[in-house]
């Protein structure tokens, strides 16, 4: 799993400024990923992967069958992708970053795409085959042009925000 993860993020820009999230949007689309109305994306600088995973376990405990990505992982690949409160199968993630990869292909504007934009994609076509009844996503890196705007959530989450990645980002 690390071989094929590796090689298909070595394939896609890192800490590259874009200036528009048209790629992601004709994968989403053309991957027809669709998400449970209850949908909340958490943005800012410090904070989000704990608000995430507190809104999942709030989500679960309220009875809600809730799925959570955070970014990156501690050990394995998995753990960016929770269901139910239990990270997916490593190969599980693989093979839908894989089908997004071929799926990219064929996108027009494919070189604005990255890697995180595949796994967050990846993620939300997980969440809807083990039909969760809400998602939670954890924005990457300068949310105005993250993948996580192409969901269209109903609910977003501002945690703290502050100067960081200002060589993507700016100095405002």
């Amino acid at each position: 799993v690390d071989d094929l993860m590796l090689t298909i993020g070595a394939a896609y820009p890192s800490r590259v400024p874009r200036t528009d999230l048209s790629a992601v949007d004709e994968l989403r689309a053309a991957a027809r990923i669709e998400l449970p109305e209850q949908t909340v994306v958490v943005v800012g600088t410090n904070g989000k992967t704990s608000t995430a995973v507190y809104l999942g376990r709030l989500l679960e405990r309220a009875g809600r069958r809730a799925g959570v990505t955070v970014s990156p992982h501690l050990r394995r690949w998995g753990e960016r992708v929770q269901i139910g409160g239990a990270p997916v199968a490593d190969d599980a993630l693989a093979v839908a970053v894989a089908d997004l990869h071929a799926l990219a292909a064929g996108v027009p504007g494919r070189d604005a795409l990255r890697f995180f934009d595949l796994v967050t994609l990846a993620a939300a076509r997980l969440f809807a085959a083990a039909g969760v009844d809400a998602a939670v996503f954890e924005a990457g890196i300068g949310g105005r042009l993250d993948a996580t705007r192409v969901l269209r959530a109903p609910t977003v989450v501002l945690t703290g925000i502050g100067l960081d990645h200002t060589e993507l980002l700016g100095t405002t």
